[in-house]
């Protein structure tokens, strides 16, 4: 995913700008606080960086190339929305909402997701990479061609999902809510194994 700084356009206050039509391209929009903003967007192009989004509600939006850099989400509504070559790099996405999204060629780096909700959502050639997302909702999720990389992932709930074949063994995985359907065939540790033998309801003596 990449988006050029050079030629795009400076958006000095995005809240009054965005008033002026529903789709936003090549615009570069940084250090500013975005609140009480309820509305779909079209987004292409576009760079944020060092954003904080406060009691905002995208549902319904569409992301195409875009570049969030440093950015917090936390607690905001971004639900069944589409995302496209986007890349959410250092940004806090603490108790986010992105349920029944569409996420393609997606990437999220070193991204703070705790207690977000991803539930219901598709993903094709998308990477979570050096990310934290404790406790957040994965269920019943759609996965093609997608990658955990030395993410935290405890206590996260993966329930009503397909993961044979997916490989979580770089991803910290322990009190993974998960059922003995969801773990067939995952790529797992033998540490990880272990933790997954209450599932099985063992008495190892």
């Amino acid at each position: 995913m990449q988006v050029a700084r050079k030629g795009l356009i400076m958006v000095e206050d995005f809240s009054e700008w965005k008033l002026q039509g529903e789709e936003i391209e090549q615009c570069l929009i940084q250090g500013q606080t975005i609140g009480q903003i309820e509305d779909s967007l079209v987004v292409r192009d576009c760079i944020f960086d060092n954003v904080t989004f406060v009691d905002c509600d995208f549902t319904k939006s569409d992301f195409t190339n875009v570049l969030f850099r440093k950015c917090d989400f936390s607690n905001c509504v971004v639900a069944d929305s589409s995302f496209y070559k986007v890349r959410f790099e250092r940004c806090k996405l603490v108790g986010t909402n992105m349920s029944e999204g569409f996420f393609k060629e997606t990437e999220f780096y070193q991204v703070l997701g705790s207690y977000s909700n991803f539930s219901e959502s598709k993903w094709n050639k998308s990477q979570l990479e050096g990310s934290i997302f404790k406790n957040a909702y994965f269920n019943h999720n759609e996965f093609k061609n997608m990658e955990f990389k030395s993410c935290e992932l405890r206590s996260a709930s993966f329930l009503q999902n397909k993961l044979e074949g997916m490989d979580f063994t770089t991803c910290h995985i322990e009190g993974l809510e998960v059922g003995i359907a969801e773990i067939k065939g995952m790529k797992v540790t033998t540490a990880q194994a272990i933790g997954f033998l209450n599932l099985l309801q063992l008495n190892i003596l």
